[in-house]
C-alpha cells in the first residue's frame, strides 16, 4: 500500500526502545565481561545473530543499500547468498517464548519500569550516579515469593544495578527502596562487590571476573 511511515515507524521502535533502550543494554554486561565460552554469552551472541539476520531481510526491501552493506559485513553462514536481495523473506517455524513466558516477561517488565522510576528519583537526588552504583531492596507479595525466587538470579542484570535483595510480606503491593550498593567497584565489570579486595591475587576485581580472567590464563 505504499505506507512506509508505518514500517519505518515499527522498524525505528524495535531498534531503539526494545533493542537499544531495553535488551541491548542488558546484554552489554554478558558480552564485555563474560568468559568468551561462556553460555550466556554464547546465547547472546546467537540471539543478536538471528535478530540482525532477520531484520536484515525484512528491511531490504524499503533500505536496500544499507541492508546490503550491513550483509556484506556479517559473519559467513550456511546458506548466506552473496547478496541479501538474493534471499526471501526469513520463516518462523519455531516460537521460542511459550505463552508462560510471556507472561512472566510482561510482569518482570512491569517491576523493571517501576525500578527504573525510583532509580532516576535516587540519582535526581544524587544518592547515586551510575545504576551500576545502587542496591535494589524489594518488597514483594508473598503470594508470588515463587516466580520472584525463580527469577531472582536475573534482577540485577534486568535493572542493571549491582545488587537486589527481596522480601515478601502479606500485603499486595510492591515497595521500592534504593541503596548504594555494597562494597567496592571492581575495575573490570564496574559492579559493586563486598568481595572485591579479598583476593590477593586480583585485589580490584569481583569473583566473576576473577574466575573468567583465571580461565582465560588457563587457556592461554
Amino acid at each position: 500500500d505504499y505506507e512506509y511511515h508505518i514500517v519505518f515507524h515499527t522498524i525505528y521502535n524495535y531498534f531503539t526502545v526494545d533493542l537499544s533502550a531495553f535488551y541491548l543494554d542488558i546484554l552489554k554486561d554478558r558480552l564485555y565481561c563474560s568468559h568468551p565460552d561462556s553460555p550466556l554469552r554464547r546465547s547472546a551472541q546467537t540471539a543478536l545473530f538471528h535478530i540482525l539476520k532477520n531484520t536484515l531481510l525484512l528491511m531490504a526491501p524499503i533500505l536496500p543499500f544499507t541492508t546490503e552493506e550491513a550483509w556484506e559485513h556479517m559473519c559467513d553462514f550456511e546458506g548466506k547468498e552473496e547478496s541479501i536481495h538474493l534471499c526471501l523473506f526469513p520463516e518462523f517455524k519455531e516460537k521460542w517464548v511459550t505463552a508462560e513466558e510471556e507472561r512472566n516477561w510482561e510482569k518482570l517488565l512491569d517491576l523493571r519500569d517501576r525500578v527504573l522510576k525510583e532509580l532516576e528519583k535516587a540519582r535526581e537526588s544524587d544518592l547515586i550516579g551510575n545504576s551500576l552504583e545502587a542496591k535494589v531492596e524489594l518488597l514483594l507479595p508473598s503470594s508470588d515469593s515463587s516466580f520472584y525466587e525463580k527469577y531472582h538470579s536475573e534482577l540485577p542484570s534486568l535493572f542493571i544495578v549491582s545488587q537486589v535483595k527481596t522480601d515478601f510480606w502479606e500485603d499486595n503491593d510492591i515497595k521500592i527502596t534504593i541503596k548504594r550498593a555494597e562494597g567496592e567497584k571492581c575495575e573490570r565489570c564496574w559492579n559493586y562487590s563486598i568481595e572485591v579486595g579479598k583476593n590477593k591475587d586480583f585485589p580490584t576485581f569481583c569473583p566473576r571476573c576473577i574466575e573468567v580472567l583465571k580461565k582465560l590464563k588457563a587457556k592461554n
